[in-house]
């Protein structure tokens, strides 16, 4: 499961060491550490990402070189452009001409911090895929035969690195550094480029950027300003993800084929999955008069399901604040109703019930109860003739003894609310063992 989802996590960037960079360096205060196979798998992914960056950008590197010129005197029996009469008269003795001409240039400054960055980089690559290896061999489960895939992908991009470094012929004309520069020393020389860098140099840049951060990844519930930055995954946008595997690994057992039709759009016959994004029957039209500000502001809901004419709108909620989840709530039931949605779910792990703040929360704790008593699910039945339904479902990825204890108890529970919704039942009063004035919270 771990895999499943940090693996929709990264498919959420676009390949690219600056693409990563961007979404994941961030600072928090609050952070937690990722387990030692997950963190592995994570770590492997992205350094083959970082492999094909430096690939691409010597690439790109080397088209350059066979295009550049550069223009300095050569001095030679004949002319090879306009003769410097005040440099030829200091050879002319010898039988010396010295001309102005434009020569292929292989000690370029920037092709020189490339090729640093390149081979300190390599250096790096291949401590990890070692690292990562002798890791992947020391158990038999899924994560550790995913990670032996994804280690195949990291060595078959740094074998094509080193295939690319040494057909473009950089290392046989191009001499390092008298020694390697340390990390400081390559911030440095990256300053003086920074404002004029090519855009292979640039490419070469992030990639080693990324590649050193990757020591630094954590998980965190929310950025914050702090001193130090970090690669951070956000962990209510992996339990968003939980939760949606989750839904879709239950639709296949109820004999769903699900099929990825675009980043955030999903389909399997008349089912479509939609995540995170506005749906086309808002009741939301116009803000004074403004139908494009009344646009902007319509829900996202986290994970909406369309079935034919009826919908089913999840809010996942990854925090046991009492007052946090009485809003996610209100939420999910705002969302029925601009949407005119048959069933919301609101899904969370726990509640401290040491934190209340008013009565609302006092009956989002009234509410738990119930899903501690009734196997982690309560079901809510709005009162305005249209049959909707609010549940709240514990899906703790920590409950049980194991991971895999947590998901199946977790689809249990979702099962339930998918049968209702993909064969709805006319309900009677007697099936709903939720008293009259929870309704109105």
């Amino acid at each position: 499961m771990a895999r499943l989802v940090v693996k929709r996590y990264l498919e959420d960037f676009s390949e690219s060491s600056e693409s990563i960079l961007e979404k994941m360096l961030r600072s928090a205060k609050e952070v937690y550490d990722v387990d030692e196979l997950t963190r592995d798998y994570l770590v492997t992914w992205l350094a083959r990402v970082v492999a094909e960056d430096l690939r691409s950008a010597v690439e790109d590197a080397e088209r350059d070189r066979l295009l550049y010129r550069q223009f300095q005197v050569v001095y030679d029996n004949a002319s090879w452009g306009p003769v410097n009469i005040a440099k030829t008269i200091t050879v002319y003795s010898a039988g010396l001409q010295a001309s102005m001409t434009y020569v292929p240039s292989f000690s370029s400054p920037e092709l020189l911090f490339l090729l640093e960055l390149v081979n300190i980089s390599l250096e790096k690559l291949n401590e990890i895929y070692n690292t990562v290896d002798t890791m992947a061999t020391k158990g038999n489960g899924p994560l550790n035969k995913e990670l032996k895939v994804t280690l195949k992908g990291l060595k078959k991009a740094v074998e094509e690195l080193k295939s690319i470094k040494e057909f473009a012929g950089l290392e046989g004309k191009l001499h390092r550094f008298s020694i390697p520069l340390s990390e400081a020393e390559l911030d440095a020389e990256w300053e003086k480029f920074r404002s004029y860098a090519p855009e292979w140099l640039n490419k070469a840049w992030n990639a080693y950027n990324l590649l050193r951060h990757l020591k630094d990844l954590h998980i965190t519930p929310r950025s914050a300003k702090s001193e130090k930055t970090l690669l951070l995954l956000l962990a209510w946008r992996l339990y968003e993800l939980y939760v949606t595997e989750l839904l879709i690994d239950t639709l296949r057992d109820l004999g769903y084929v699900i099929d990825r039709k675009s980043e955030n759009t999903m389909v399997s016959g008349n089912l479509e999955i939609l995540l995170n994004k506005q749906l086309d029957n808002s009741r939301l039209l116009s803000a004074d008069s403004n139908e494009e500000a009344a646009k902007m502001a319509r829900g996202r809901p986290d994970i909406s399901l369309r079935n034919g004419d009826r919908l089913l709108i999840v809010e996942c909620k990854f925090s046991s604040s009492p007052t946090y989840l009485t809003a996610g709530r209100f939420k999910a039931m705002a969302y029925l109703y601009e949407y005119r949605g048959n069933i919301a779910v609101l899904a969370f792990p726990e509640l401290n019930e040491n934190l209340f703040y008013d009565e609302e929360d006092k009956g989002t704790a009234r509410l738990w109860d119930l899903i501690m008593n009734d196997n982690g699910t309560v079901k809510l039945r709005l009162s305005d003739g249209t049959a909707q339904e609010l549940y709240l479902i514990k899906i703790d990825p920590a409950e049980g003894s194991n991971p895999w204890e947590a998901w199946e108890n977790a689809k249990k529970r979702i099962k339930i609310v998918l049968e209702n919704f993909l064969n709805p039942k006319p309900s009677s009063p007697s099936q709903v063992p939720i008293i009259a004035s929870l309704t109105h919270f």
